[in-house]
Parts: structure tokens; C-alpha cells; sequence
């Protein structure tokens, strides 16, 4: 079974299957499960991805909802994995998907103990429901719980690749506007990355935000990554500044991915410190798609040193 999702809720179940999946593969002979039990949450995870579509995987669910209620002291990755499954099921359709909301205001005070990389999916996943504003207030997720990207440490290494930038490139950027405005949009554009930690004054949204947007959607323009680089840093701190980060991930999101990984693991997990944290971010705005076989590009998960600790 499937249903039409928007991209917000298709990344929130693709988070809690690779939660699912992670979960699995560091800890599954530690689960209170037994063997045959545990080959039936191997299939569940990987072959029919979160959805019960056997009477194998089905006979699990006693044991899985028992697990996710904390009915015994679950560990941390137990509580993690049970909900992550029951909540991927609910929102893809195997289930209503308030049933996704329910987890979470049921157990709140015991999922928000979880560390960050275990409770954000469950947290994103409960505010995919159109039961979300039902919550009491004391079981709203909040957007503490939905933060697992360090900000301090992913704004860093975006600034990292800015100032690392060659001279060519930052000349290159200072041009893109058919050379306007060149002599005022490259000593600005220093002023950013060197003094100001890329991010903009309320003062350069011309010069140099101008030709740095410009760079930043076009992937074969020398001095793409920088200008990423700079824009995601400065929607971390301060906001989205023209509002269109959402449109460069729908646009753009295969040329991050093809990066190398000392620029693509910043920028990366930039996009998802935005998704993260603004809830108005939406790729595919009101778009929906098949949330069992679908063509979107989804955010990876951020890479451990960019992850929030504990």
C-alpha cells in the first residue's frame, strides 16, 4: 500500500527508514526479539521498507507497538527502531497517518531523552500529520526535537570552502552579472567571506549577494560550491535571503550530491539544517508523489561529524 505525499513528509519517511536501517544493522542482535522474529524485522526494513506487507512481518507488530510504548524498558535504539517502523507505516499509507502523531505525543517525555540522531526523524515524522496542530502543549514537537545538524560545526566548514576559494573564482563570481557592478561586487564580496563569516549585511543586497545568487544556481559555473557555500551559511544564521533554497535543492540537488565530499558533506548538511529548522521549507512546493516509488532527491543523512552530539 502507498499514498501521495508532499516532499516534506517523503524525507521524513525516508529518514526513519535509514534511522530503521541504522538501528538494524548496529544493534539488531541486541534487540527482545527472537530469531525468527528477528528475520521478520530484517525484511521489513530492507525488503518491504517499513511497510507490514507479509504475515511474517505483520505477526511482529504486538511486539513492535509493545517496544515503542516502552512497556519494558526499552534501550534507546529499541524505542528508536520500534517507532521509526510503526510511524514509516503509518505515513506511507500501511496505517492513517495521524497514527504518526499518536507515537509521539504518547511516549513525548521519553522520545525527547533520545540523542539527537535518534529522536529528530521520529519528531520531523510527527509533524507530518494532519493531526499536528491537535497536539497538547506539552507533546508538541518542538524544534529542538527536530534538530540533528550541529549548526556550529556545519557553518564553519561552509565558511571553510568560501575562504578557500581562489582568487579566479572569487573574480569569476564578482563578474556574473555581465561584469556590472564588478568593481563594487568583489571588495564586497571579500568583506563577506573574510570579515564577516559569510554572511550578508542588511546593507550588501546588491553587492555582492547579487552575483553570488547568480553563481549559486548554475552547477558549471567556477565558483558554484562557493557560492553555495556562503548563501547556506547565511540562511543558517539569518534566513533564507532571496527565499530560494528551497529552488535551488529541486533544481540543483543532483550536482551537490556529485561533489567531492570535502565540499559536498557541508553543503549537505546546510540544506538540512534548513529543512531542519523552517518548517516553510519545501522543495516541490504542494507537489505530491507516490511514498513507495517516487523520483524526488531526498536529503542524505548529515554526515556524523556535522551532527549535533549526544
Amino acid at each position: 500500500m502507498s499514498t501521495l505525499v508532499v516532499f516534506r513528509t517523503l524525507q521524513a519517511i525516508s529518514d526513519l527508514r535509514a534511522l530503521a536501517l541504522q538501528v538494524l544493522n548496529v544493534s539488531g542482535d541486541t534487540l527482545p526479539l527472537d530469531a525468527g522474529q528477528k528475520t521478520a524485522l530484517h525484511r521489513l526494513v530492507t525488503a518491504e521498507r517499513c511497510v507490514f506487507d507479509s504475515d511474517a512481518t505483520f505477526a511482529l507488530l504486538p511486539a513492535l507497538e509493545a517496544l515503542a510504548a516502552d512497556q519494558a524498558g526499552a534501550t534507546d535504539e529499541a524505542l528508536a527502531l520500534s517507532n521509526a517502523i510503526l510511524m514509516a507505516n503509518a505515513l506511507q499509507g500501511g496505517d492513517r497517518q495521524e497514527r504518526a502523531a499518536a507515537l509521539w505525543s504518547g511516549s513525548a517525555a521519553r522520545l525527547r531523552r533520545l540523542p539527537h540522531r535518534l529522536r529528530a526523524p521520529l519528531a520531523h515524522a510527527a509533524c507530518c500529520t494532519s493531526d499536528r496542530y491537535r497536539f497538547s502543549e506539552s507533546a508538541a514537537p518542538r524544534t529542538e526535537d527536530r534538530i540533528s545538524v550541529d549548526p556550529a560545526a556545519t557553518g564553519a566548514r561552509l565558511v571553510e570552502i568560501a575562504r578557500a576559494a581562489s582568487e579566479e573564482e572569487l573574480q569569476h563570481i564578482a563578474r556574473a552579472d555581465y561584469c556590472c557592478g564588478y568593481d563594487r561586487h568583489l571588495p564586497a564580496l571579500r568583506q563577506v567571506i573574510f570579515d564577516q563569516a559569510c554572511v550578508f549585511s542588511d546593507a550588501q543586497g546588491w553587492y555582492p549577494s547579487e552575483v553570488v545568487e547568480l553563481v549559486s544556481h548554475v552547477p558549471s559555473e567556477q565558483g558554484f560550491a562557493v557560492a553555495t557555500a556562503i548563501l547556506l551559511n547565511h540562511c543558517i544564521h539569518k534566513g533564507d535571503l532571496q527565499g530560494s533554497t528551497d529552488f535551488r535543492w529541486e533544481n540543483n540537488a543532483a550536482a551537490y550530491l556529485a561533489l567531492p565530499r570535502d565540499l559536498r558533506e557541508p553543503i549537505l548538511a546546510g540544506f538540512r539544517a534548513i529543512y531542519e529548522t523552517d518548517d516553510g521549507w519545501s522543495p516541490y512546493y504542494s507537489a505530491q508523489f507516490d511514498s513507495r516509488d517516487n523520483r524526488v532527491v531526498l536529503l542524505p543523512p548529515a554526515a556524523p561529524e556535522l551532527t549535533r552530539p549526544g
